[in-house]
C-alpha cells in the first residue's frame, strides 16, 4: 500500500499563522502640567526598551530581564505606536 500526499497531509497538521510578539502595552495615561503622560510596559523587548530610554522616555521602574515601566509624553508615545505596532 502507497503513501500518498492526503496521507501526509493529515499527518502533519498545516502550521499555524505567526503571531506578532507583544513589545509592549500601554498601561495607564495621565494629564501632568497640561501635557498628556502615557505609562507603557515593555515586554522581554530591550530594543523598544532602549528607544524609549533615547527619545525621551522616564523609566519607572524595571523588572530584571522581563519588563520595563516607562512615562513617555504623548509625542513619543505616537512616535512609539507608528514604529512598533
Amino acid at each position: 500500500m502507497a503513501i500518498t500526499d492526503m496521507d501526509i497531509a493529515s499527518y502533519y497538521p498545516s502550521a499555524r499563522p505567526a503571531v506578532p510578539l507583544l513589545t509592549f502595552k500601554k498601561v495607564d495615561e495621565a494629564l501632568v502640567d497640561g501635557v498628556q503622560y502615557h505609562t507603557v510596559v515593555t515586554f522581554q523587548s530591550s530594543e523598544v526598551a532602549n528607544w524609549l530610554r533615547n527619545n525621551g522616555g522616564i523609566e519607572v521602574s524595571t523588572g530584571w530581564a522581563l519588563k520595563s515601566f516607562f512615562d513617555v509624553p504623548d509625542d513619543v508615545y505616537t512616535l512609539l505606536v507608528l514604529r512598533y505596532s
